[in-house]
C-alpha cells in the first residue's frame, strides 16, 4: 500500500479483502504502536491494525475473541466498524487477524446481515452524554464510547444475533486456514 500505509498486498476474495504482509513489515509499521508481538493484542492495538487498512476511517472493535484451537496460528476474531465520528452505531464488520508462520493475515469482510442495536450499550452511551457533570469534560464522547463497547463486549455474547455472527466468522476462519 506505502506512503505511509502498511506495505502488503491485498485480495479481493469472496466478498471478502485478504491483506497480506510479512511479520517483518508489519513490526516495522506498528513499532510505535508498541506492536512487535502477535500475542495478547488488546483493543486499542487491534483497532490500530485495521485503521492502518482503511484510508479514511478508524477501525473500532465492539467484540473480538482470541482463537487458541491451533498452536500454530494466532487468530483473533473481531466484530466492529469503520466510523469517522464518535457515536454508537451497530458493528458492520468482520475483522479476523490470522498470524501463520512468517505472515500476516487481515481479513476484512462486510457483515451480510443488519445487526440490531443492544438497546443497554445505547442506553449508557446516551446518559454519559446527558450527564451534566461528564459534559464538562472534554473527553465525553470518548467516555462514552469505551463504555459503550464494553458494556456491548458483555452483552453481545447472549444476544440473538451472535450465534449467527460466530457461524459466519467460523466459516471464514476455515477458508482462511486452508
Amino acid at each position: 500500500m506505502g506512503f505511509g500505509k502498511l506495505d502488503g498486498l491485498v485480495i479481493d476474495y469472496k466478498n471478502s479483502e485478504i491483506f497480506i504482509t510479512s511479520k517483518n513489515l508489519f513490526y516495522s509499521h506498528f513499532k510505535e504502536k508498541n506492536i512487535n508481538s502477535i500475542r495478547n493484542l488488546f483493543e486499542e492495538q487491534l483497532e490500530a491494525i485495521f485503521t492502518a487498512l482503511a484510508s479514511d476511517a478508524n477501525a473500532k472493535i465492539y467484540f473480538f475473541e482470541i482463537d487458541t484451537s491451533n498452536s500454530n496460528h494466532q487468530i483473533y476474531r473481531c466484530i466492529g466498524g469503520f466510523t469517522q465520528d464518535i457515536d454508537p452505531f451497530p458493528p458492520d464488520y468482520f475483522f479476523i487477524l490470522v498470524s501463520r508462520n512468517d505472515y500476516v493475515y487481515v481479513i476484512m469482510k462486510k457483515i451480510d446481515m443488519q445487526l440490531d442495536q443492544l438497546k443497554e450499550s445505547g442506553e449508557i452511551y446516551n446518559s454519559i452524554n446527558a450527564d451534566s457533570a461528564v459534559s464538562e469534560n472534554d473527553n465525553v464522547g470518548e467516555i462514552a464510547w469505551s463504555k459503550y463497547q464494553k458494556r456491548f463486549h458483555v452483552l453481545f455474547k447472549t444476544n440473538e444475533q451472535f450465534d449467527s455472527l460466530q457461524n459466519e466468522l467460523n466459516l471464514i476462519i476455515s477458508n482462511a486456514k486452508n
